[in-house]
C-alpha cells in the first residue's frame, strides 16, 4: 500500500511542479488550491504534462482574481501622486501692481469738456441769425435732436403738443436747461378752424399748463396747428399772453420724408432772420439736422431761439414769420 502524504504536502508538491513547468512559458501564476476557501484536491497530471488551472474569483471581490501568494508586506513602489504646486507669493506678471517703468504721458492738449450752456446775447442786427424750430414733439428721439444741438452749440425752439409734453416733462426741462425755447402747439394738433373759441382756448390753456408744470414758466409763443390763424386765434393768443409764430422756410419734411431733400431745401432757402419749420417726430428730419447745421454754420449763420431772433418785439397777439 502506497504511503499517503498529508494533503497539504501534496498540494505544495503539485504547486512547485506547476510553477517550474510554467516558468518555461513565462507564467508566474500559482494555482489557488489547498485553501480553506477551496479544500478540494487539485487535479493530477501525467508526468511531463502541464496542467492548466482556471483562475478563481477572489473571496469578497466580485469578478476579481485571487492569488495564493500574498503580496509582500512592504507596499510596492508607486509613482508619486501629482501634487498641487505650492502657493507662491509672486505676483503674476500680467497682473502686476507695480507702476510701469515708462508711464504714458497725458496728451499735451486734452479734449476740453463741453461748455455749459449759458444765456447769451446775440445782436441779430449784425449777425446772420436764423431760427430752427421743431413741431409736434416731444418724442423719445427728441433727446437725440438735443444731443445734436448741444454738440454744434446751436439753439432752437420747440413747439410742443400738450399731450406729449405732459408725459415727458424731463425733456422739456432739458430744453430750457440747455438754452432752448418752448412754445405752445395745442394739446393734440386738432384743427382750430373746426372748433369754436371755447374749444381753442381749452387746447391752448391745457398745453400751457403742462409746459408750466414741467419748466416753471408759461410759454410766450403759440404756433397754431397747420399754421392756420384767424381773428379768433389771434384774440385768444393775445388774451393768453402769447405771440403767434409761423415760419418763412418750409422744407415740407412732413410730406417728403427724404433726408437729402430736406437738407437741400433748407440750405437753399435759408436767409438771415428766417424761421425754419421742421418736425422732430420724423426720422428723415432728425437725420438731416446735423448736416443742415454744419452747412449753414459754414456760411456764417448763428442758430438762435425765436425770442432771440425777434429781440424785444414779441408781443401778445402779434404774428411773426421771420425777423
Amino acid at each position: 500500500m502506497a504511503r499517503s502524504f498529508p494533503r497539504g504536502l501534496a498540494a505544495f508538491t503539485l504547486a512547485v511542479s506547476v510553477v517550474l513547468g510554467a516558468g518555461a512559458a513565462g507564467c508566474a501564476r500559482v494555482p489557488p488550491y489547498a485553501t480553506s476557501a477551496h479544500p478540494a484536491a487539485p487535479p493530477t497530471a501525467a508526468p511531463g504534462q502541464q496542467v492548466s488551472l482556471p483562475a478563481l474569483p477572489a473571496p469578497g471581490i466580485p469578478g476579481g482574481i485571487w492569488t495564493p501568494n500574498p503580496p509582500p508586506t512592504s507596499p510596492p513602489p508607486t509613482s508619486p501622486a501629482p501634487t498641487s504646486p505650492a502657493p507662491t507669493t509672486a505676483t503674476p506678471t500680467t497682473q502686476t501692481t507695480e507702476p510701469p517703468t515708462n508711464p504714458a504721458k497725458p496728451p499735451a492738449n486734452p479734449a476740453k469738456p463741453p461748455k455749459t450752456t449759458k444765456p447769451t446775447r446775440v445782436n441779430c442786427a449784425k449777425v446772420k441769425c436764423i431760427a430752427l424750430t421743431f413741431d409736434d414733439g416731444p418724442v423719445p428721439q427728441t433727446a437725440h435732436v438735443l444731443d445734436v444741438l448741444k454738440h454744434h452749440q446751436a439753439k432752437a425752439t420747440f413747439f410742443v403738443l400738450g399731450e406729449l409734453a405732459a408725459t415727458r416733462p424731463a425733456l422739456l426741462r432739458r430744453m430750457v436747461r440747455e438754452g432752448h425755447a418752448i412754445g405752445d402747439h395745442s394739446w393734440d394738433h386738432s384743427q382750430f378752424w373746426h372748433q369754436d373759441a371755447a374749444a381753442i382756448r381749452r387746447e391752448v390753456r391745457r398745453t400751457a399748463a403742462a409746459i408750466r408744470r414741467a419748466t416753471g414758466s408759461s410759454p410766450r409763443m403759440l404756433r397754431p396747428p397747420f399754421g392756420e390763424s384767424n381773428a379768433v386765434v389771434r384774440r385768444i393768443a393775445r388774451q393768453e399772453g402769447m405771440a403767434i409764430v409761423l415760419w418763412s422756410v418750409d422744407p415740407l419734411d412732413w410730406r417728403d420724408r427724404d433726408t437729402d431733400t430736406v437738407i437741400r431745401r433748407i440750405v437753399k432757402r435759408a436767409r438771415p432772420g428766417a424761421i425754419i419749420l421742421s418736425h422732430d417726430i420724423r426720422p428723415s428730419t432728425r437725420r438731416a439736422i446735423p448736416e443742415v447745421i454744419e452747412r449753414l454754420q459754414a456760411k456764417g449763420y448763428v442758430f438762435v431761439t425765436v425770442p432771440e431772433l425777434l429781440g424785444g418785439r414779441l408781443r401778445p397777439g402779434r404774428t411773426f414769420s421771420q425777423r
